[in-house]
């Protein structure tokens, strides 16, 4: 059985359940981005390891210091896996002045960038990633699905 969570929620589970005994192996993903959550986590899978050498506990990064962690864990052995690095071309479009602080900045940038794309005929491909001390609106997730389109592109909330 594979249960997916957030670490939050294995803290609230821990709980119920310190030893986590309903499991044999932890996987955590992306274990770099420090926050509070997390290290407090990795504190606690440290301690039950201690106590509880059947439970695996299994950390990804691109990017961590795995020996840092490694020894963390006692000198938990070190997978390392070789990635690809692909091409990027970043590209920047100021945001409309009355969009500037907004959440529509965003969206009309993507918008802007996959529609040059096309007009230069290649295939729109955006990523974006930006950060926002307001927390996501609710309401945007009941808008997502696979149905949603616009433009023949599927739409990223913004």
């Amino acid at each position: 059985k594979l249960t997916f969570m957030t670490e939050g929620i294995l803290l609230r589970r821990l709980a119920g359940d310190p030893w986590l005994n309903d499991f044999d192996c932890i996987v955590l993903d992306e274990v770099h981005e420090r926050h509070l959550s997390m290290d407090f986590l990795l504190a606690l899978l440290r301690a039950i390891v201690r106590r509880r050498p059947s439970l695996r506990v299994v950390l990804m990064s691109a990017t961590m210091n795995v020996e840092a962690y490694s020894a963390y864990f006692g000198g938990a052995p070190i997978i390392s896996v070789p990635g690809r690095l692909h091409p990027i071309k970043v590209v920047y479009l100021p945001p409309k002045p009355e969009e500037v602080g907004g959440r529509e900045g965003g969206r009309r940038s993507r918008e802007q960038a996959q529609d040059g794309a096309e007009l230069q005929g290649r295939p729109p491909r955006c990523g974006a990633h930006l950060a926002s001390a307001v927390p996501e609106d609710p309401s945007a997730h009941r808008q997502r699905g696979p149905q949603r389109r616009a433009r023949g592109r599927p739409r990223v909330p913004g």
